[in-house]
C-alpha cells in the first residue's frame, strides 16, 4: 500500500524572490520604458545612417531638383527628412511637437503624428491639379526671373500652375532590426533577473 508523501519547503528567500517576480510581471512599465528607448535608438540610427532601421537598406537619394532646392537654402543634402527637424525631433523627444509616446504595463508605443510622416515612412504619390496662381517677375541682368517680396520693380502675372504628380519614395525611419529585437529580449531577461535578486 502506497502512502502520499508531502514535502513543504519553507524558504523565505524563495518566497521573497517569487513575490518580486510576480510584482515585476504585474507592472512591467519599467521594462516597456527600456524597450521604447531601444525603438527610439533604432529610429535615431535610421536618420544618422539614412537607412531603413529594420533592414539597413539605404534610403533612396534625393532627386536632383530636391538637392538643388536644399543647396539654395543652405541645407545639407546628407540630412534627409530633417529640413525643419520636426520629424526627427518628434521621435527622439517625447515632449516634442508631434511626438507619440505611450508606455504602460503591457505595451510600448513610439511614433509621430507629424502630418507628412506616413508619406516618408511608406512612400506616396501626390497628384496636384492645375490651379490658378499669381507670380511676381522681375528683369535682372537681361533675364526674367521670379521676384522676391523685397524686390520693388516687379510685374505681377496671373497664370495657371500645371497639373503634376510628385512621387515620394519610402524612406522608413521607424522599425527595429533583428539586433534590436535581441536587445529587447535581453532587456526583458535582465529585468526578470533583477526581480529575482534578493
Amino acid at each position: 500500500m502506497s502512502e502520499l508523501v508531502k514535502i513543504s519547503i519553507s524558504d523565505e528567500a524563495l518566497r521573497a524572490a517569487l513575490g518580486r517576480l510576480i510584482a515585476s510581471l504585474t507592472d512591467t512599465t519599467p521594462t516597456m520604458r527600456a524597450i521604447s528607448e531601444i525603438m527610439v535608438d533604432a529610429s535615431a540610427r535610421a536618420f544618422e545612417q539614412t537607412a531603413d532601421p529594420a533592414t539597413g537598406a539605404p534610403w533612396q537619394p534625393l532627386s536632383a531638383s530636391r538637392q538643388r532646392q536644399r543647396a539654395k537654402k543652405g541645407r545639407a543634402i546628407a540630412n534627409m527628412l530633417q529640413d525643419s527637424g520636426l520629424l526627427v525631433g518628434s521621435i527622439a523627444r517625447p515632449s516634442w511637437q508631434g511626438a507619440v509616446r505611450e508606455i504602460g504595463p503591457d505595451h510600448a508605443l513610439v511614433g509621430t503624428n507629424v502630418p507628412y510622416a506616413a508619406a516618408h515612412q511608406f512612400g506616396a504619390t501626390i497628384h496636384r491639379e492645375a490651379s490658378p496662381t499669381t507670380v511676381r517677375l522681375r528683369k535682372w541682368k537681361g533675364r526674367i526671373e521670379f521676384a522676391k517680396a523685397k524686390h520693388k520693380r516687379v510685374r505681377v502675372v496671373d497664370t495657371i500652375r500645371k497639373a503634376h504628380t510628385v512621387t515620394i519614395p519610402a524612406r522608413p525611419f521607424i522599425g527595429v532590426s533583428p539586433k534590436d529585437i535581441e536587445d529587447m529580449l535581453g532587456t526583458i531577461t535582465r529585468h526578470l533577473q533583477e526581480a529575482l535578486k534578493p
